[in-house]
């Protein structure tokens, strides 16, 4: 059952800041705090133990967290605002995952973490010879197990507990920068007032498999990187996937005929997006994405337009806000040598605009890397606005972000974002796989670009 008071992990690797972090958020908002290192066990076990632990596949559920259950009911009990839990595991360890409104993860680079982990267990010990002889066997020892199979946990880790956050603490370099922005993720978040679980809560409860792509929105008025698409098989909504994807967006927020006109098209939709978009006018989208429409029009070498998605966006508590806006894909698009021009027949009028430099960029690279038929080119379009962009699908190219920080630097400089912003942003991207852009002009007719990255695969869970 869960709490009656929301709960805010904050996880990260060993090492990254996650007690000084939780300890400073305490301090700020007068509230209580619980530290996962008090509860568990697991990491006192033999290190033969913890190989066969990991041999069986890291099975999370079996870290046994009952006393942690326990604190954490019985702090609710006095009903604070809410609860800080520093947690290695956030929502991947089922039994206490369950009870967490929002998680944050602290994406501080797991080199960096054990850096810092190493440099803080010798300085406890500087200054006494023999403790210091101590340390020098612990860190041997340690060097072996971290290769032996220490190091395949912060893997595991990233891949399970960072995939289910809800939003990544960039600004790990600096201790006050990245209380500032843990602070406005939870302002932002509506966390303190919670009206319904939010999206990755509500499809993680589902239990079945799901993907969760990441992306950040770039424009004049700056970045938007509080933002993830959940992507769920429509088979994997259940006998009823009406009511689960009711459920889960909270069809009372919206106008009743934008809702009907959307689920009147469910039984054509192969799979369902649920998307947040975060900052300061948080946006809930619900996309039907038609799989087997466009695999027809595909086969039949159709011509024309095709709608390959339909999405419903709104802002929370503001029905009147509710828009429709479509995805068309159309076969005589999608040449990668013909698409610098279907681009600049878009931009007509904007022809200087910095993201038609991105897009074409991003194309030639795409290109270079899957052929000329290996990208996929969707047109955007918004009800009752101005809005007209561009969605270049690059995922068959394999394109890193270190590969475009060239191409994405002046795009940052371009719209006036902050160098200290960027830079972090930069690096967060470098590592990653670039999924696709999207750019244009918005409803407002102003520039923009979005770039998705880091499409990870979430289990069900068993």
């Amino acid at each position: 059952m869960l709490l009656n008071v929301p709960v805010i992990s904050i996880s990260g690797h060993p090492g990254s800041g996650k007690t000084t972090l939780v300890k400073a958020l305490a301090q700020h908002y007068g509230v209580p705090a619980l530290f996962y290192d008090d509860y568990e066990t697991i990491t006192a076990q033999p290190p033969a133990r913890i190989e066969q632990w990991i041999a069986r596949g890291s099975p999370y559920d079996e870290i046994d967290l009952k006393p942690l259950l326990t604190a954490l009911e019985q702090t609710a009990l006095a009903k604070p605002r809410f609860i800080l839990l520093d947690t290695l595991l956030g929502r991947a360890h089922r039994a206490t995952g369950e009870h967490i409104t929002l998680s944050l993860w602290l994406d501080v680079p797991a080199d960096v973490a054990l850096a810092r982990q190493m440099g803080e267990a010798a300085a406890r010990v500087a200054g006494d010879i023999g403790r210091a002889r101590d340390f020098a066997r612990w860190t041997e020892a340690f060097a072996q197990q971290f290769e032996r199979f220490v190091a395949h946990t912060y893997l595991i880790q990233r891949e399970r507990v960072r995939t289910q956050a809800d939003v990544l603490l960039s600004r790990w370099s600096d201790q006050q920068a990245v209380v500032s922005e843990a602070i406005e993720a939870i302002e932002k978040q509506g966390t303190l007032n919670p009206t319904r679980p939010n999206f990755l809560t509500a499809v993680g409860r589902l239990g079945r498999g799901y993907g969760i792509e990441r992306s950040v929105k770039l424009s004049p008025r700056g970045i938007t990187d509080d933002r993830y698409l959940i992507t769920v098989h429509k088979d994997d909504l259940g006998a009823n996937p009406l009511a689960t994807i009711e459920s889960i967006a909270g069809r009372d927020e919206l106008p009743a005929a934008k809702w009907a006109e959307l689920m009147r098209q469910l039984p054509e939709a192969d799979v369902v997006h649920f998307g947040h978009e975060g900052g300061g006018n948080p946006v809930r989208k619900v996309y039907l994405e038609f799989v087997s429409r466009f695999r027809k029009a595909l086969a039949e070498n159709a011509e024309g337009q095709h709608t390959l998605y339909i999405a419903l966006k709104w802002r929370p508590g503001e029905p009147q806000t509710a828009k429709f806006s479509r995805y068309y894909w159309s076969p005589a698009q999608q040449r990668a040598s013909s698409m610098a021009a279907t681009f600049g027949a878009g931009y007509q009028g904007h022809e200087t605009a910095p993201s038609l430099k991105l897009l074409n960029r991003m194309v030639e690279l795409g290109a270079a890397r899957a052929g000329e038929k290996g990208l996929m080119l969707l047109e955007v379009e918004e009800e009752g606005t101005g809005r007209h962009s561009f969605d270049v699908n690059l995922y068959s190219s394999k394109v890193r972000g270190r590969e475009v920080r060239g191409t994405l630097g002046p795009l940052f400089n371009a719209y006036g974002i902050a160098p200290d912003r960027a830079e972090a942003m930069l690096k967060r991207l470098d590592g990653e796989l670039i999924g696709h852009v999207s750019a244009g002009m918005d409803a407002n007719g102003q520039d923009f670009a979005t770039v998705y990255f880091g499409l990870d695969a979430r289990e069900p869970q068993k």
